[in-house]
């Protein structure tokens, strides 16, 4: 969304969120590099467990929502297509 974003406001924004996802996805690969994954079978679905640090859940699911689900609400591309 950064490269077809015009110059201006929006595309600052967009890279905003653009560095937050690459922060995320940095701080997930360390943690499946460094922390234990259990998976066990629950009712009819598998369950992953990733043993990382508790003090960064928060700040790495608002992170995650962040660069994924907030970032499109500031583009100002409407179609979707």
């Amino acid at each position: 969304m950064v490269m077809v974003e015009n110059k201006g406001k929006r595309r600052k924004i967009q890279r905003f969120f653009v560095t937050i996802g690459i922060m995320e996805s940095f701080y997930q690969t360390y943690c499946l590099l460094n922390f234990p994954i259990h998976s066990q079978i629950i009712g009819h679905h598998v369950y992953y467990a990733l043993d990382d640090i508790p003090a960064l859940k928060f700040i790495s699911a608002a992170f995650y929502v962040s660069a994924t689900i907030v970032a499109p609400f500031f583009t100002s591309i409407k179609e979707c297509g």
